[in-house]
């Protein structure tokens, strides 16, 4: 895609490393992802699978897999992956969060409040999850009821990442829309600014 010309540079490295090391998944798992970053997604699903063929167990192989297959317009790979990272290591909150993306692109709109949910008992600390919460309730028709609770979170969270707190108080009706876009709009962004 050519938007930034040092992109290729740890493909390069990491392709060296292979060749050095063929034998270590690690170096396929993070070749693929970044042949992902710069939208190679064929080479990339061919390095996460030779990773996979090394370490079968790794959820982490299995969730990076998934991603990519969602962003391919894989919704059944997503799925079967993710379902094999949780198996693998249930404890992970981004897992079912990730699960619960791939049942909102369906509009299945009670599995993803589930698995946002369960993101959030894996880790009550985890607003990303918290703001899905209160996307999946509204769209079944709890507007209120998720207000209420996305705004308790937030009253409770005083020290809530300035890109979340932005977003939430957007969503709850505390900030106007000019001022929620006058904020930066990427998390990225206010690591920069700050």
């Amino acid at each position: 895609q050519g938007q930034d010309p040092d992109a290729e540079r740890p493909i390069e490295d990491y392709t060296q490393c292979i060749r050095l090391d063929p034998k270590n998944s690690v170096y396929f798992n993070s070749r693929g992802l970044s042949l992902m970053r710069i939208g190679k997604l064929d080479a990339a699903l061919g390095d996460f699978n030779q990773n996979l063929s090394l370490e079968p167990k790794s959820a982490t192989g299995h969730y990076v897999r998934a991603i990519l297959r969602r962003e391919r317009k894989d919704p059944a790979g997503a799925l079967a992956d993710i379902n094999k990272a949780i198996d693998l290591n249930p404890r992970e909150s981004h897992h079912y969060e990730f699960r619960g993306h791939i049942a909102y692109d369906r509009q299945a709109w009670k599995e993803a409040l589930a698995d946002y949910r369960k993101a959030c008992e894996k880790k009550p600390d985890r607003p990303s999850a918290r703001i899905r919460v209160w996307l999946a309730r509204c769209r079944l028709g709890e507007r209120d009821a998720a207000t209420a609770e996305l705004s308790a979170y937030v009253a409770e969270h005083k020290d809530l990442h300035p890109w979340y707190r932005n977003i939430a108080d957007f969503l709850c009706g505390e900030k106007t829309e000019d001022a929620f876009l006058a904020h930066p709009l990427s998390e990225n962004e206010v690591e920069a600014r700050e």
